[in-house]
């Protein structure tokens, strides 16, 4: 019921941090507004951590806003360190995921642009922001014993 009135429409990313606080079920968001490498990092951070992720951007067409579920992260293993450079994504609007786990993919390289691929199609974008939904560990009640 609380998911209806924004069915057709969508929410924006700060909206969506609303819409989550509101359900009141001891659940906090953290948002980055960062250019594209730190967001990438960002969703690497809260993916490791165990937390679901959501990614918007700007696109031309078909429609401005966007946003789809970080499911992964791609990139090259250099010692230690890993560099990350493309998000594994299941985009609500996209195409069924077939084999794989994913359905489009954010690839970032140089500079600032991020690439969105989708079945068929590859296109610009520009980061919005990335918000992840945590569990708030004051919200969550021991078990309750039998004594």
């Amino acid at each position: 019921d609380h998911a209806w009135p924004h069915y057709l429409h969508g929410l924006t990313l700060s909206e969506l941090a609303s819409f989550v606080a509101g359900l009141n079920l001891g659940l906090r968001t953290v948002e980055d507004s960062g250019q594209a490498p730190g967001l990438v990092r960002f969703c690497e951070r809260e993916l490791h951590a165990g937390w679901p992720v959501v990614i918007g951007w700007q696109q031309r067409l078909p429609v401005q806003a966007h946003a789809a579920l970080v499911v992964g992260i791609e990139g090259h293993q250099h010692g230690r360190a890993f560099e990350p450079h493309a998000l594994l994504l299941l985009d609500p609007a996209g195409d069924d995921p077939g084999l794989a786990g994913f359905n489009a993919r954010l690839d970032w390289r140089t500079g600032e642009v991020l690439l969105c691929h989708s079945s068929g199609a590859a296109r610009a974008v520009t980061p919005e922001g990335a918000l992840s939904i945590r569990t708030v560990a004051s919200a969550v009640e021991p078990p309750q014993t039998g004594t």
